[in-house]
């Protein structure tokens, strides 16, 4: 059989959502027996439901319509062609919202750490996680936590967030940290951030979990006395290479790798890890709507009130910060507008797998350097940081050499499977 064409493949997986909707309960409640024709309760709870088999088809049309997919002048693909597929994008994640019975944008609620892990998320009616989760893994176990705690709380520091990340918070006014309006301090870097950065990343003197007499993480990597912070780079050659752990999805209860006062005993924790949240669907909207109408077009079949723009403030009123920019970028039009969105989907899906399928559809640099920074801790306990100017004092911790070439935006075909099929062709690039 030959290589289906692209548009093909979508098609049969829009299909498969479609009739998975048709037969799929559209969500389990907290009740064994809701009716006669409906008889899914708790113990249900965690398999695929209709609102998650209509997140997934609202994702498949997006990344459909992106310019990966539609790439102008290799293929006979209209401006119209793929007007229509961002049409369809919108069109499904409305329907989405509007078929998964999900609410308006008043219901969005902010993602804070309580709906992803603790003891509240193994609850069926813990409803604002519930409703959020379209679809996740759940677990009762600690091994995110000895992945990524820091090794001085008996973790392995595995993912190290990026100065790069860092930076993209804005500030709660709602501007750049590069914006002169902004206030930013890069002396005083974390202090007035977007409320996402706290709840998403561990930095120097934040507090690694919510013990009141726990110390403080410590990431100064030189001090007037020649100490070294046990958190910092170089103490320990597990620690971070950025300076930064990561705090979103991490239990903030003690004792969860190691109890000093029993060290045989260690405790689990519940954790939601999000696959299909419906802020997505929503995120979704933006972004197709944007790419048909512009930041404040009317699009058909789509609710008036939806607009790229009207979504976005929503987004970012939730953790307390600032819209005038958001009206500023919106006069700059659909371009700028676009840049807006896919900087609100890196810091709202944050460590949640997203960002690496943003880079491939939209095909975004990736040679990027990663940065970091460095702290020093003067005999006066104040803290000097180097690194946080961004584009003025800025620390390379790692390069990347790998070149925009189109063979990085996709994934080799295995060769087991071409020799199967000799009628497979293997993705532009890959031999």
């Amino acid at each position: 059989m030959p290589r289906s064409d692209f548009e093909i493949c979508v098609r049969q997986i829009l299909a498969d959502c479609d009739s998975a909707f048709h037969y799929l309960p559209l969500q389990y409640v907290n009740n064994t027996n809701v009716d006669n024709s409906s008889p899914y309760g708790a113990p249900d709870v965690g398999r695929a439901s209709g609102k998650a088999a209509l997140a997934l088809r609202s994702r498949v049309a997006l990344l459909a319509a992106s310019p990966a997919y539609q790439p102008k002048g290799s293929y006979t693909i209209s401006e119209d062609s793929i007007q229509k597929k961002w049409l369809r994008a919108a069109v499904l994640a409305q329907e989405a919202l509007a078929e998964g019975q999900m609410g308006n944008m008043s219901n969005m609620i902010p993602m804070s750490n309580e709906l992803i892990v603790g003891q509240a998320v193994n609850n069926v009616s813990h409803e604002d996680s519930y409703a959020e989760m379209l679809f996740y893994r759940f677990s009762n176990q600690r091994v995110h936590e000895q992945h990524h705690y820091p090794p001085m709380w008996f973790g392995e520091g595995k993912c190290n967030p990026s100065q790069n990340l860092v930076n993209a918070y804005h500030m709660t006014n709602g501007y750049p940290i590069t914006d002169p309006r902004s206030g930013y301090d890069s002396q005083n870097p974390y202090v007035n951030r977007d409320r996402r950065f706290a709840w998403q990343i561990n930095y120097n003197e934040a507090k690694s979990n919510e013990v009141a007499t726990e110390r403080a993480i410590e990431i100064y990597s030189s001090a007037a006395d020649g100490t070294i912070g046990r958190d910092a780079p170089g103490y320990d050659f597990r620690n971070t290479w950025t300076a930064y752990y990561i705090r979103k999805g991490m239990s903030n209860q003690p004792n969860r790798n190691y109890n000093p006062d029993d060290p045989g005993a260690t405790y689990n924790d519940f954790h939601r890890n999000p696959l299909l949240r419906r802020t997505e669907i929503w995120m979704n909207l933006a972004e197709a709507c944007n790419e048909y109408a512009g930041p404040e077009g009317s699009v058909p079949g789509v609710d008036a009130a939806n607009t790229p723009v009207a979504i976005i403030k929503r987004l970012r009123t939730l953790y307390g910060t600032g819209n005038n920019y958001v009206d500023e970028v919106s006069a700059l039009g659909k371009e700028k507008f676009r840049e807006l969105i896919l900087h609100e989907r890196r810091i709202e899906f944050a460590f949640e797998n997203m960002r690496l399928w943003d880079f491939r559809r939209w095909k975004l640099p990736l040679d990027t350097p990663i940065l970091g920074i460095r702290v020093y801790k003067d005999a006066d306990n104040k803290y000097f940081y180097f690194g946080t100017n961004p584009g003025v004092d800025d620390i390379v911790v790692q390069d990347r050499h790998l070149l925009s070439d189109d063979k990085y935006y996709t994934s080799p075909i295995p060769y087991a499977e071409l020799v199967k099929n000799k009628n497979l062709v293997q993705n532009v690039g890959w031999k």
